[in-house]
């Protein structure tokens, strides 16, 4: 069950991807916020579980960076928005400097199940 949640985040939040998403007026927060929202009914804040180690970050995990919010995909990408479009990024040393924390969203959606 949980990898069927996980691969719905991912999924859904692809459906997106570098489509112009000016008229949602979404920033990082509105995005990650949609589709958790969208899918499973919930709103991302402070209360969900942080992960301990950023080497066992699942699909569907939340990405707090320094300036940025994303959702991991797997194969150590990340979707964020980026210039008003929803883009990929590789999860590269550049982003891991960047990275404030993970936060595990599905172990929250299953506890409400």
């Amino acid at each position: 069950m949980e990898e069927f949640f996980r691969n719905n985040i991912r999924d859904y939040a692809l459906i997106f991807l570098n489509k112009n998403i000016s008229d949602y007026n979404f920033e990082g927060l509105e995005f990650v916020n949609f589709i958790y929202k969208r899918l499973f009914g919930i709103d991302v804040d402070k209360s969900y579980v942080w992960k301990d180690k950023v080497d066992n970050i699942d699909i569907g995990d939340l990405l707090i960076f320094d300036k940025e919010l994303g959702i991991y995909i797997g194969d150590n990408k990340f979707i964020y928005v980026f210039n008003n479009k929803i883009s990929v990024s590789e999860l590269d040393s550049y982003w891991l400097d960047e990275l404030v924390g993970v936060k595990d969203i599905v172990w929250e959606i299953k506890k409400t199940i």
